[in-house]
C-alpha cells in the first residue's frame, strides 16, 4: 500500500511539475513574441548599475544582483500587481531586459521574501499592496513562483552559468511546525530545481530572548545556526544574503555580527553549505515590514537624511576586523 501511495504521489508531483513547466513556456513565448524590448526611458539607470558592478568588481568584490525587492511601477500595481497571472508575462519581459542589459552578473536573485510580502501585503494588509484577502494571498504567491521560474529560465538561456536563486525570510520555529512549514518552506518547496542556492535572510527565531534590537526582535545567535541547520535540507548552497541588527546608538552591532558569523561556522562545521554572507545593511535605509520607515538604523554606516551625510559607525571597523580575520583563516 505505501509502495502505491508513494508511486501516486510521484505521478501527481510529476504532473505538477510538467503542468507547471508548460506554463511557464506559453509564458516566457510570449514574451519573445510580444515587445520584449518596449522603447525603454531608463538607459541612464541601468549605466548607472554597470558602474556600480564595475566599482565593486575593482574592488575585490562579486555582486549579487536582485531583480525584485518589493517595489513595484505603478502601472503594473493598477494591473492587480502579483495577483495578476499577467505578472508573470510583465517580468518575464523586465528579466529578458535587464539580464541583457547586464550580461557580466554571475548571481541573480529573482524575488526578495516573497513570504514577507504576500502575509504583509495580503494577510495583514499593513504595507504595499495593502489588500486584504486570502485569494489574492495564494494566487500573488503562485504568479511570484511561476515568475521566479520564469526568470530562471531566461537567465540561464542567456547564461548557462549564472547562479540563480531568491532570498528567503527565514524564522527559526521552535514553538509551532505548521508556522515552519508555511513560512520557512512552502514557497521554496513550489520552485523545484529552479534554483541553483537558496538566499537566507534572518533576523530572529521565535524563542525567547533577554537582548532585543531597536524593533523588538529578539537577539538570537542559536537560532540562526538551528535555520541554517534547516535549509540545508534542500541540498544547495547557502548564501546568508540578509543579516542585521536596528541598534541605532550601535551598541549591539559588533556583537551581534560576531555571534551571528560563529553561529554560521557552527552550522558549516556540521555540514551547512554555506558559502557567503552579507550583513544587512551597508547604509541606514527605508525599513520595511509594516512600513517602519526610516528611524530604525540597520547600517553599518550613520545616515543624516536632512543633510545626506554619511558617517561610519564603530560597529563597521569591527566588521572589516572580522572580514580580515576571517581571509586569514582561508
Amino acid at each position: 500500500m505505501k509502495r502505491i501511495l508513494h508511486e501516486k504521489k510521484a505521478k501527481r508531483e510529476k504532473g505538477d511539475e510538467k503542468a507547471q513547466r508548460q506554463i511557464i513556456d506559453r509564458l516566457v513565448t510570449l514574451t519573445k513574441k510580444g515587445s520584449v524590448h518596449p522603447p525603454w526611458k531608463d538607459e541612464k539607470e541601468i549605466e548607472h548599475y554597470r558602474e556600480l558592478i564595475r566599482a565593486l568588481r575593482e574592488r575585490g568584490m562579486e555582486p549579487f544582483v536582485t531583480l525584485w525587492h518589493f517595489s513595484s511601477p505603478l502601472w503594473f500595481c493598477d494591473k492587480g500587481g502579483w495577483a495578476n497571472k499577467k505578472s508573470v508575462w510583465f517580468f518575464s519581459r523586465y528579466v529578458e531586459r535587464i539580464v541583457k542589459a547586464l550580461p557580466e552578473v554571475n548571481f541573480w536573485i529573482t524575488l526578495n521574501e516573497v513570504n514577507v510580502y504576500t502575509l504583509f501585503g495580503y494577510l495583514l494588509a499593513v504595507e504595499p499592496p495593502g489588500k486584504r484577502s486570502l485569494l489574492s494571498y495564494f494566487l500573488a504567491n503562485r504568479y511570484l513562483s511561476l515568475a521566479h521560474r520564469a526568470a530562471y529560465r531566461i537567465i540561464k538561456e542567456k547564461k548557462k552559468e549564472a547562479m540563480v536563486g531568491v532570498a528567503h525570510s527565514a524564522i527559526f520555529c521552535a514553538k509551532n511546525p505548521v508556522k515552519s512549514f508555511f513560512w520557512n518552506h512552502w514557497f521554496l518547496k513550489s520552485l523545484g530545481n529552479a534554483q541553483d542556492f537558496i538566499g537566507v535572510n534572518y533576523y530572529k527565531s521565535d524563542r525567547s530572548s533577554s537582548l532585543h534590537t531597536d524593533v523588538g526582535w529578539g537577539i538570537d545567535p542559536q537560532g540562526f545556526y538551528l535555520a541554517l541547520k534547516e535549509m540545508s535540507r534542500y541540498q544547495k548552497p547557502i548564501y546568508v544574503t540578509e543579516n542585521g541588527i536596528a541598534d541605532a546608538r550601535d551598541i549591539y552591532r559588533a556583537k551581534f555580527i560576531q555571534d551571528h558569523i560563529a553561529a554560521m561556522k557552527k552550522a558549516v562545521g556540521e555540514g551547512a553549505d554555506v558559502r557567503g554572507y552579507f550583513y544587512w545593511s551597508l547604509l541606514d535605509n527605508f525599513e520595511m515590514p509594516r512600513l517602519d520607515g526610516f528611524w530604525p538604523r540597520f547600517g553599518l554606516v550613520e545616515m543624516d537624511y536632512r543633510t545626506m551625510e554619511r558617517k561610519i559607525r564603530p560597529s563597521a571597523w569591527e566588521y572589516k576586523n572580522i572580514i580580515e580575520s576571517q581571509k586569514a583563516e582561508l
